[in-house]
Order: C-alpha cells, then sequence, then structure tokens
C-alpha cells in the first residue's frame, strides 16, 4: 500500500512549522528507503514531535512504529531537524514534500 497525503498530512504539521522534507534514498537503486529528515522552524515544534510520534505512530502497511528523533549533531547546530524512519518505501520525495508545504516553505 503506498503512502498517501491523507495518511502523512496530520503527523508532522500539527507540531509545528515545517522547513524541508528531504527523503532518503538508496544510491545505487535510487529507491526510497523508508525514511526522511524533517526540519522544524524551531526546537518546540521538533521535540514535540518527537515527543508524539516516536515508537508511538505506525503507518501500514508497516507494523513497527516510527523512529523520529533528531539527526546526529543536528542538536550542535541548532537547526532543529529530525530523522524520520519506517514510513513507506512507496513514498516519493515528491509525496512527502506535498504534505508539509501547506506549513511552510520547503527549501
Amino acid at each position: 500500500k503506498a503512502m498517501t497525503l491523507e495518511e502523512l498530512q496530520p503527523l508532522f504539521g500539527e507540531y509545528g512549522t515545517v522547513k524541508e522534507v528531504f527523503l532518503i534514498r538508496d544510491k545505487a537503486s535510487g529507491q526510497p528507503r523508508g525514511c526522511c529528515f524533517v526540519t522544524f522552524s524551531k526546537k518546540a515544534e521538533a521535540d514535540a514531535a518527537i515527543a508524539g510520534l516516536h515508537n508511538v505512530k505506525t503507518i501500514p502497511p508497516l507494523t513497527n512504529p516510527m523512529q523520529v528523533k533528531y539527526a546526529d549533531g543536528e542538536m550542535e547546530r541548532l537547526e532543529h531537524k529530525l530523522f524520520v524512519g519506517m514510513i513507506p518505501k512507496s513514498a516519493t520525495e515528491e509525496d512527502v514534500r506535498k504534505v508539509f508545504e501547506p506549513y511552510g516553505v520547503i527549501e
């Protein structure tokens, strides 16, 4: 089952303004790896997304909950960038971008 905008839209937008979404792809095949980075405009928004989603929300057809945490090194750089794992591999970068565009400029 493909991840739809309706399934993703409430996930991050309710926690704050999303500045950027970057879908991670396999270097060899170009296929999505089932994870992305989401950057919020404020630390409090990123903290709220972690508290509300990490090990809590599961996106079908997956059976394990999403992993939402600060990206390695981001706390020191204060960019409010989160690593998001356990999203369906069928999602494209464009699908993810469309979900977050209503909440702010995506760079």
